[in-house]
């Protein structure tokens, strides 16, 4: 069935994937769930959109390999009809000193994080080409521009988003699709769970506004780049970090 308007968001399950999910479907959106693990997660996505009067379906698919990729895009299409917007949000962390992180961290962070934007990206591609329309914007992170201690793999495949973002914008800018990157700084989100009251303050007293920022920030910003208001926006990636670095 072809849509009028169709978002794809992978790790919708929770976070800022979540509010991104239901921010677009508040815009008019049929939106497409991406999962892996979290399933019950992702049905509390399609709940939350369903209780709005939105439309979405759920798709699980591990992203950390080319064919989880390119089943994703294959079957948001065959669900949908079409693409317009692709989110790439899906993504892992690990905190660890460098040289005590285990092999198997480092290839998971790479496949996952690296994998799941850059085979969503190319099967999408291919399918807005033939439209001469779309955007891509990729969720990336202050530490892929700044590098974090104590999550080199991670700044890693975040620094190689962002530069691909700018490569894969200025390519496919000539068909009418743009590729943005959104790079948020400290978000309220269960990623930082772990962090003391101490470190929370100490956190937020190196932030200028004085705070993290809410997923909704995030995701309202994400909507007005996918937006007609936006059009002349592309191959960038926009800090969103209330002045942190």
């Amino acid at each position: 069935m072809l849509r009028s308007k169709v978002c794809l968001v992978t790790g919708a399950s929770k976070g800022i994937g979540r509010s991104i999910a239901l921010e677009f479907s508040k815009n008019g959106y049929f939106v497409i769930i991406h999962y892996n693990k979290d399933e019950k997660g992702a049905m509390e996505t399609e709940r939350l959109i369903k209780k709005a009067s939105g439309h979405c379906n759920l798709i699980k698919s591990d992203l950390s390999t080319r064919v989880g990729c390119k089943s994703l895009i294959e079957s948001a299409i065959s669900k949908a009809g079409k693409v317009d917007i692709l989110i790439n949000n899906a993504g892992i962390s690990k905190n660890n000193p460098f040289i005590f992180t285990s092999e198997e961290d480092i290839e998971n962070l790479i496949n996952t994080n690296i994998n799941s934007f850059l085979y969503t990206s190319y099967y999408t591609s291919k399918h807005m080409v033939t439209k001469k329309q779309g955007v891509i914007i990729n969720i990336g992170s202050i530490w892929g521009e700044v590098g974090a201690s104590n999550e080199v793999v991670y700044s890693l495949t975040k620094g190689a988003m962002h530069s691909f973002t700018k490569s894969l914008g200025k390519e496919l800018g000539p068909s009418g699709i743009r590729v943005l990157a959104i790079v948020p700084g400290i978000v309220d989100t269960s990623m930082n769970k772990d962090l003391t009251e101490d470190e929370k303050f100490d956190l937020m007293d190196s932030i200028p506004l004085g705070r993290f920022a809410s997923t909704s920030e995030i995701a309202e910003f994400a909507v007005f780049l996918a937006s007609p208001s936006a059009s002349y926006a592309n191959a960038k990636v926009f800090i969103v970090d209330g002045g942190f670095i």
